[in-house]
């Protein structure tokens, strides 16, 4: 997972970066549609995997804290990520408006119109602004500390409490009492 999130990381805004270097094609080549592209569908591509991964992540917190509660408690799980998605979502509009003010950037104008220096101001935000919440989610991803073999023996755990709870008490014989 982190190999995965690291590549979006770093080739996430690379397209930004290169451009505040000079290093994009011009607007209008056609290098510079197939260069955004192929950047769209590596990152696409990045995502659906780390959106699979993701999820089963999830069932396996959700099995280890089985475990450790007692009880499975998946509906609490949804609803958090539920949650998460919905505040990340107001979020990132709070920031991309704080950002959007804080460069002055120009409203009701037509791209050919804004100033050479906003759209700069705009590829800092993007770039670098967004690394920097990049770098975060690799940072709590990184604290994720399920390996294989921790998972096995958690199922294990799990199974031999099932079995335990399905077998009925031993009742005493009445001979030997």
């Amino acid at each position: 997972m982190m190999g995965l999130v690291s590549f979006a990381n770093a080739f996430g805004p690379l397209p930004v970066f290169l451009r505040l270097l000079g290093l994009m094609p011009a607007n209008g080549r056609p290098a510079l549609l197939y260069l955004i592209f192929a950047h769209a569908l590596c990152i696409v591509t990045a995502i659906i995997a780390i959106s699979i991964v993701f999820a089963s992540m999830i069932g396996d917190v959700v099995d280890e804290n089985e475990l450790a509660a007692g009880e499975r408690q998946e509906g609490i799980f949804m609803a958090a990520i539920a949650f998460v998605g919905k505040a990340t979502s107001g979020v990132g509009g709070l920031l991309a408006g704080g950002a959007l003010d804080l460069i002055d950037f120009p409203v009701g104008t037509t791209p050919s119109a804004v100033p050479a220096a906003k759209a700069f101001g705009l590829g800092l935000a993007v770039g670098p602004g967004l690394l920097g919440l990049y770098v975060l989610s690799a940072l709590c991803f990184s604290r994720y500390g399920m390996t294989r073999q921790k998972h096995s023996e958690i199922l294990a755990a799990l199974a031999e409490r099932r079995r335990a709870s399905a077998e009925p008490p031993a009742v005493p014989n009445a001979r030997e009492q």
